[in-house]
C-alpha cells in the first residue's frame, strides 16, 4: 500500500472540467475524482487503522458542512486550477489537520503557503493549458456544497481508491 490523502470531492464541476481532467490531470487517470485537497500526503496507508479512521470521523463530524463557489481560474507554472471561495475554510481545515498530524505537511512541505485549489489541467503544454482556461472561464461560477471529506489510498500500482467517507456535521 502507498500514501493516503484527505480530499473534498467536488462532483459539481465534472461537466465543466471533466474532459480537461481526463486529458491533462494524472490524478484523474489514477482514479481520483475532481477534488480540493485538504491534506496530502496523509499517513501511509498501512497506518490507517480503526483508531485513525475513528479520529478522522470524529474530527469531520465537528466541522459544519458549507457552501462554496468556484469563481475564478488560477495558474501555477504547469497547472490550471479553480479557486474555491471562501478559501479560508479550506486553509483552516488544512492547518487544523496538520496541527493534529504534524508529520503530514501539505505536499510534503514543498509549498509552505499552499493555495486551496481544484486542479484541472497539469501539463507542460502551454497551449493546452491556455485552451483549458479559455474554455472553462466563461462557464464559471460553479456553486458546490461540502457535505463530506473523503480519505483515499494509493495501491501498489499507484491507483487511488476511496477508503472512507467522512461526513461533515450539520450546517
Amino acid at each position: 500500500m502507498g500514501r493516503s490523502a484527505i480530499v473534498l470531492v467536488v462532483p459539481e464541476v465534472d461537466e465543466v472540467v471533466g474532459r480537461w481532467r481526463e486529458r491533462d490531470d494524472p490524478s484523474a487517470a489514477r482514479g481520483m475524482p475532481a477534488h480540493i485537497t485538504l491534506l496530502y500526503p496523509f499517513l501511509d496507508a498501512a497506518q490507517l487503522d480503526d483508531e485513525i479512521v475513528t479520529e478522522l470521523e470524529d474530527y469531520f463530524r465537528g466541522v459544519d458542512g458549507f457552501d462554496f463557489v468556484l469563481r475564478r481560474v488560477g495558474r501555477f507554472p504547469t497547472t490550471v486550477f479553480l479557486l474555491p471561495e471562501p478559501s479560508d475554510v479550506f486553509s483552516g481545515l488544512t492547518r487544523s489537520l496538520t496541527y493534529r498530524w504534524p508529520q503530514c505537511q501539505p505536499y510534503g512541505g514543498q509549498f509552505p503557503n499552499s493555495v486551496p485549489h481544484l486542479s484541472v489541467s497539469r501539463t507542460e503544454d502551454v497551449d493546452r493549458r491556455e485552451e483549458a482556461a479559455t474554455d472553462i472561464a466563461p462557464r464559471l461560477p460553479i456553486s458546490a456544497v461540502a457535505s463530506e471529506a473523503t480519505l483515499w489510498v494509493e495501491d501498489d500500482a499507484t491507483q487511488w481508491h476511496l477508503h472512507t467517507r467522512l461526513p461533515l456535521g450539520p450546517p
